[in-house]
């Protein structure tokens, strides 16, 4: 897997959860301090993301980290 690849299947994910949780790109932009442009470039997998916002996000949408990166192996086979 690249890391734009990466980036887009990590976004999904998170945009996924964060309709889970009933929450708008609005409101998880506010709990974690980021703008609404740069929560929207995130779930469509335009803007990377660090491995310390991946632990913010987790922590947000109520998720284990290990959820970002299940699967992840697999596809690099």
């Amino acid at each position: 897997m690249n890391k734009k690849n990466f980036n887009e299947r990590t976004g999904a994910l998170i945009a996924f959860y964060r309709k889970i949780n009933k929450l708008t790109q609005d409101k998880l932009a506010e709990i974690l301090s980021i703008s609404k442009i740069k929560q929207s470039r995130v779930e469509t997998g335009k803007t990377k993301i660090e491995a310390y916002s991946l632990i913010i996000y987790a922590k947000a949408l109520k998720i284990p980290i290990e959820e970002f990166f299940k699967d992840v192996s697999k596809q690099d086979s």
